[in-house]
């Protein structure tokens, strides 16, 4: 029975967040942290966005900005965070964060302060809106954090903190621009020349054909209308073709499932912000250069359903296994894809990770 079996996995996945929260209240320190460090040891540079990405988890979980588990968690942030300021100022500038971090911090703040889109009765998506508000010093930190964001952009996208000539890369990028478009929520805004450097490199970096080859054309796999929970017809059928084309690392050298998230998740960014109202071309998105981010997203789905995968990271094994199990995540959410070929990527994911 469809309904019952949906109703068992629904639950199932409920009690799993609920442990998940519950472990996470039960084992914070009484300082807010959840890493025990030893009286007077260094604090690595990335510390903040640890916690950030814990009380991400927590917040994600429905833990209030009000819990007092939350405000303890909080309130070291705070800390952690002009601490870290004070440490490092990027190219003597810059507020001193650090990529992924200063992205987990803004990610946060989203998660806590934000009512993200969902479906209503009718069917409709709702627009994300801001539902409590954001504290001046939240504010005032995601200000930085766009600051931060815009001022290390290097040519066209971001890298870890280091040389000015350093190589970019699509894993730096993503997160980023996760963190720009979160901050952008709450109204903290990037201006749209930064989106609009990212874009054509992204572009640029997808998977090209061999010289002289043929292209691998595979298909965006639909709902079947005809589709019912008795499985008389399967759920999800071939749709249209497109050249199945992923990303690298730094758009040279091994095409891999994790990056290729990345890239998907990259333009849906990148359009989501310069689609807003009252942006038009040359800041905002032009016909031809919507069309060419829906084309490259769709070869990229198109290179995930070819090599579908929730155990592994496909073309690239055990590595970065959860990250690419994340990024297939936030790629799916971002342009509202329920399934990846055939599958049910949600529901493997979490049957793999329950």
């Amino acid at each position: 029975d469809f309904d019952a079996a949906h109703k068992a996995f629904v639950e199932s996945v409920n009690r799993a967040i609920d442990a998940g929260q519950k472990h996470l209240l039960d084992t914070q320190g009484p300082d807010g942290d959840w890493d025990a460090r030893k009286a007077g040891a260094a604090i690595p540079p990335d510390a903040y966005g640890e916690l950030a990405l814990v009380l991400t988890a927590l917040a994600k979980t429905g833990v209030k900005p009000t819990h007092p588990k939350m405000q303890l968690g909080l309130k070291l942030l705070g800390q952690l965070i002009v601490e870290r300021r004070g440490f490092q100022r990027f190219q003597g500038t810059l507020p001193g964060h650090r990529t992924y971090a200063a992205a987990c911090v803004a990610m946060l703040y989203d998660a806590l302060y934000v009512e993200h889109p969902h479906r209503g009765p009718d069917g409709r998506m709702s627009s994300a809106k801001v539902k409590d508000a954001l504290p001046k010093g939240e504010r005032d930190g995601l200000k930085d954090i766009v600051t931060f964001f815009t001022g290390t952009q290097r040519k066209s996208l971001w890298r870890y903190p280091g040389p000015p000539n350093d190589d970019e890369d699509l894993s730096a990028t993503q997160y980023a621009l996760l963190g720009l478009i979160t901050a952008g929520r709450v109204g903290v805004h990037a201006p749209p020349t930064v989106y609009r450097k990212a874009l054509e490199r992204i572009l640029a970096w997808q998977e090209r054909k061999p010289e002289g080859g043929a292209d691998e054309l595979f298909p965006i796999y639909l709902e079947n209308p005809a589709w019912d929970p008795s499985d008389r017809y399967p759920r999800y059928t071939p749709g249209p073709k497109f050249p199945a084309r992923g990303w690298s690392y730094q758009g040279k050298g091994k095409v891999t499932g994790s990056m290729t998230c990345a890239g998907i998740a990259c333009l849906a960014i990148i359009k989501d912000r310069l689609k807003q109202p009252g942006l038009k071309p040359p800041q905002g998105l032009s016909k031809e250069e919507e069309k060419a981010i829906d084309r490259a997203i769709n070869c990229g789905i198109a290179w995930l359903s070819k090599r579908f995968a929730v155990t592994e990271n496909p073309e690239d094994g055990a590595s970065w296994h959860y990250y690419y199990l994340y990024g297939m995540e936030r790629a799916a959410s971002l342009i509202g894809l329920q399934n990846i070929g055939p599958h049910d990527w949600y529901r493997e994911a979490a049957r793999l990770i329950g």
